[in-house]
């Protein structure tokens, strides 16, 4: 699960280090389902998060926990950009209960 970041205090150094050892075992995740050679020119996204056994999360805030997913995203070559043109986040994430805790991308190419 990423971190929260929309009402984060924590010192930029520590939520560097937050971001690179998300990105480490995403990175490994996404390799395990990686068999696109071409990015998405346009997409879009659905999120859904498993939040374990805790409480639902505002729904402003579960959004922002998808600015690190989308980034890297970008970053691995599986779309051309997060930005707007090419991006379509369909809807406000969902949330569900469940173990262990992350987040489910379904991305859809669209023309």
């Amino acid at each position: 699960m990423p971190l929260n970041i929309a009402n984060s205090r924590l010192h930029w150094r520590a939520k560097e280090r937050e971001r690179n050892a998300w990105m480490a075992r995403a990175v490994v995740m996404e390799r395990q389902v990686r068999g696109r050679h071409q990015p998405m020119a346009k997409v879009r996204v659905t999120a859904v998060f498993y939040i374990g056994g805790g409480p639902f999360t505002d729904p402003d805030n579960i959004t922002a926990r998808l600015k690190w997913p989308l980034d890297l995203l970008k970053a691995r070559g599986l779309i051309v950009d997060d930005n707007a043109r090419v991006l379509t986040l369909t809807g406000i994430p969902e949330q569900r209960q469940g173990t262990p805790r992350r987040v489910v991308l379904t991305l859809q190419e669209v023309a």
